[in-house]
């Protein structure tokens, strides 16, 4: 649930992922799976844990405190560095694994020097320069 992204508890996470679900969609999803597996808790859904998720949501605003946001037309691969798509990606940080630095440039710009953190490196040439290291690493 949302109350599980909140300030307080911000420091023991490695990551916090918000799930961008219309409360209506997510509820009626909760709905569905319960009642598939025979559960009878319909009414808590819709008078209890449905306004409970709202409420919170109002007063805490929980999406703000996360690191990474998915809509409904995200898919896995949109949370993975865009250079190596080996580890998750958080904005600003720099990827364990390739050393991207994340700066939100992604597959669409690709071919573009940007500068910044990542100097005079495109994403296409840190591909490259990721496949040719790993490829000799494998030999």
């Amino acid at each position: 649930g949302c109350g599980l992204i909140q300030a307080k508890l911000l420091p023991y996470y490695a990551t916090s992922i918000w799930l961008d679900v219309p409360l209506a969609v997510a509820t009626k999803r909760g709905i569905a799976r319960d009642q598939a597996g025979n559960l009878p808790w319909v009414h808590m859904w819709t008078e209890v844990w449905a306004p409970n998720e709202q409420d919170f949501y109002d007063k805490y605003s929980p999406q703000k405190h996360a690191d990474t946001i998915l809509s409904m037309n995200n898919t896995v691969k949109d949370l993975l560095c865009p250079c190596c798509e080996q580890a998750l990606r958080e904005l600003d940080s720099i990827c364990p694994i390739c050393n991207w630095q994340f700066d939100g440039q992604d597959t669409s710009n690709a071919d573009e020097v940007l500068g910044g953190p990542n100097g005079d490196l495109s994403l296409s040439k840190a591909r490259q320069i990721f496949q040719k290291n790993r490829d000799q690493a494998d030999l």
